[in-house]
C-alpha cells in the first residue's frame, strides 16, 4: 500500500479501508496543517460518505508505494485551511505536487493507471501536459466536433464542416499521443 496519510472524520465508520498513518508527521483535524503536507507528491481530497472517494481510495491501495511522490489523504471537511488553499471545491480531487507547486488536477472517479500518472507528473516534466487533458473534456470536443460537422454537412457550409473536422482533431490528439507512450513503456 502507498504512504498514505491523513484522517479519517469522526463519522466515517469503513474502517475495513486500512488507511494508516505511515509518515512521520499525519496531519491532524482541525487548523491549518498545511506545513504537514509534502512538497513533492500527491494530495488526495475526500469527504465522508463519498462512493466515489471510497474507489479511488481502493485504487490507491493498489499502487505500489514510492517515497519520491507520496499519496497524502486530506480529509475536505476536517482540514478547510489545506481545502481552501489547493481551491479544492468537489470530492475526490487528486493533486500533484513539484516542489510545493500545483502540476496536475483531477476532479472526479480515476482508474490507477490515472493516478499513477497524476503521480508520475509530480516528479516528471514530461508526464504533465496531455495527461491532465480529461476523458470528459475530449469526449465534448469529439461531440462537438460531430455537430459542426453534421450542420456543416446538412447545410453544405464548408466552413462548418472543417471547423468540425479540425476540433476533432485537437480531441484525437490527446488520446494518440497517450496510446502511444503506454505503447512505447
Amino acid at each position: 500500500m502507498p504512504a498514505v496519510l491523513g484522517v479519517r472524520d469522526q463519522d466515517d465508520r469503513d474502517r475495513r479501508l486500512g488507511i494508516v498513518s505511515t509518515g512521520p508527521r499525519p496531519i491532524a483535524q482541525g487548523g491549518d496543517r498545511s506545513e504537514a503536507l509534502p512538497r513533492t507528491g500527491v494530495l488526495f481530497f475526500s469527504t465522508p460518505g463519498c462512493g466515489t472517494c471510497r474507489s479511488v481510495r481502493a485504487h490507491i491501495a493498489d499502487l505500489d508505494d514510492r517515497a519520491d511522490a507520496p499519496i497524502v489523504e486530506v480529509a475536505a471537511e476536517a482540514n478547510r485551511a489545506a481545502t481552501a488553499r489547493f481551491e479544492v471545491r468537489a470530492a475526490p480531487t487528486l493533486i500533484a505536487l513539484r516542489n510545493g507547486e500545483e502540476v496536475a488536477r483531477r476532479i472526479g472517479p480515476a482508474s490507477s493507471s490515472v493516478i499513477e500518472q497524476i503521480r508520475d507528473a509530480a516528479v516528471d516534466d514530461s508526464m504533465l501536459r496531455l495527461r491532465t487533458v480529461s476523458g470528459g473534456l475530449i469526449a465534448l470536443r469529439l461531440v462537438v466536433a460531430l455537430l459542426l460537422a453534421a450542420v456543416g454537412v446538412l447545410t453544405t457550409a464548408t466552413s462548418l464542416w472543417v471547423i468540425g473536422a479540425a476540433i476533432a482533431i485537437w480531441a484525437v490528439v490527446p488520446l494518440a499521443s497517450m496510446a502511444h507512450e503506454s505503447r512505447s513503456r
